[in-house]
């Protein structure tokens, strides 16, 4: 992760989080405090979790909610904006709970750094926009009941995790019993998309609080040992351009701001498919495969001439080793002499045998409706996996190795439990935000 220069000692933590929240005060509506209390036997209710997300939207007119469901108690509030400031202040500087209608709670919270997420992570938390986030743990981490009691008046939920979900309206956020989250999102821009057309790039940017000349794009790509890397960039009408000199296999690209010459947004993206994605838009698909054939199979690249049912097995290694590697695409219509030959057919049973023969299950996108040479080719494009290693039942964990698929050996095995990430907060980054 590219960290940005240091411009005076490291704040701390919590003074860090409250000059934001003052700094961007003006770009919010609410603060929104989600709060689980638990009923402990012989100590009384005690907070066992704490969730504060400020907001750009106006407070719904149902947000206000106390539950009493016997152990669990839910509340949700709508504050004003200096009212989950003083609120955060208190937890954080007194150990002390303070709400309207419920008494006073001691409470003890184990502040963490405050971390930054870009506008495209979803996990601890999507927001769609540039977010500082703080996570705490509280002394007061426990199990959860098994089992939520049936309250007449109140909503059913069979479970407790079913009603934090409804009641936190959690949706992608990742929290569990213990946790305090405190979420700050930065309305001032945000990185949307990036439109690669052979050589050129440019980066879509949509202003929020902040106008077009408050904003500059960097933007760096790399291509086999071939670099480039940009100053400032200017945004105009919404987007940002730069020209290569060569096809990137990898982008990466920061959103600026000029007042505070801080970064604050950045995509980090690898080009493995040539259709693009949520990410990347690919101006022209087909011209991008005719500069890519010529220059044969490769780490990301297969060819088959068609799909032979009888050799289903070696389609299946090619996909799973994309998962567990960089990613790639099958094109089937193209020999091994990159000729394009083509071939259109219902590829029905190899989708079902994905599904059955593949663990964990992979996520992929056909696509037959392409003609290159007046030829008909299908594309079968494989994302790199999310939750490695993916195997192939019966026949091991593949990996992609030049361009050829092989079984994974030990060590290549512990790294892709390593890169994993298993356990850890995808996208929170400590160490990269502080230096903002």
């Amino acid at each position: 992760m590219i960290q940005a220069p240091n411009t005076g000692p490291d704040k701390e933590p919590v003074s860090e989080l409250l000059e934001t929240i003052e700094r961007w005060k003006s770009t919010f509506k609410c603060a929104t405090v989600n709060v689980v209390l638990d009923d402990v036997e012989g100590h009384g209710r005690e907070v066992t979790l704490c969730r504060i997300h400020f907001s750009s939207a106006e407070p719904a007119e149902e947000q206000n909610v106390l539950h009493n469901y016997g152990p669990l108690t839910f509340i949700r509030k709508a504050l004003s904006v200096e009212e989950g400031r003083k609120l955060i202040t208190a937890i954080l500087s007194e150990g002390i709970l303070a709400l309207e209608g419920l008494d006073e709670t001691q409470v003890q919270v184990q502040p963490k750094p405050l971390g930054h997420l870009s506008s495209r992570f979803k996990y601890p938390v999507r927001t769609g926009w540039p977010t500082h986030i703080m996570m705490a743990n509280l002394s007061s981490r426990r199990k959860l009941p098994d089992f939520l009691p049936f309250v007449y008046d109140l909503p059913y939920f069979p479970t407790p995790s079913a009603a934090m979900t409804h009641y936190l309206q959690l949706g992608d956020t990742m929290i569990q019993p213990g946790d305090l989250q405190i979420v700050v999102p930065d309305y001032r821009a945000r990185l949307r998309q990036l439109h690669i057309d052979g050589e050129s790039i440019s980066a879509e940017v949509e202003c929020g609080t902040s106008k077009e000349e408050g904003v500059k794009v960097k933007i760096h790509a790399s291509s086999g040992g071939r670099v480039a890397s940009s100053t400032n960039l200017d945004v105009v009408n919404g987007k940002a351009a730069y020209i290569l000199g060569f096809e990137p296999e990898s982008v990466t690209a920061l959103l600026v701001s000029v007042e505070d010459r801080k970064p604050i947004d950045q995509f980090i993206l690898s080009l493995q498919s040539p259709f693009g994605n949520e990410d990347v838009v690919i101006d022209s698909i087909e011209e991008n495969l005719l500069r890519i054939i010529p220059r044969g199979e490769s780490a990301t690249v297969e060819f088959k001439q068609t799909l032979d049912e009888s050799r289903s097995r070696e389609y299946l290694e090619t996909i799973v080793a994309f998962a567990n590697t960089r990613g790639g695409t099958i094109l089937i219509g193209v020999d091994d002499k990159c000729r394009v030959t083509g071939w259109k057919e219902d590829i029905g049973k190899l989708t079902s045998q994905v599904a059955e023969l593949c663990d964990p299950p992979i996520v992929f996108e056909v696509k037959t409706d392409i003609m290159l040479e007046g030829k008909p080719v299908t594309a079968i494009s494989v994302p790199e996996g999310k939750n490695k290693p993916y195997l192939l039942k019966d026949r091991g964990i593949f990996v992609r190795r030049g361009a050829s698929d092989r079984q994974v050996t030990r060590s290549e095995l512990d790294e892709l439990y390593n890169k994993s990430g298993r356990g850890a907060f995808p996208g929170l980054v400590y160490g990269f935000g502080p230096k903002w």
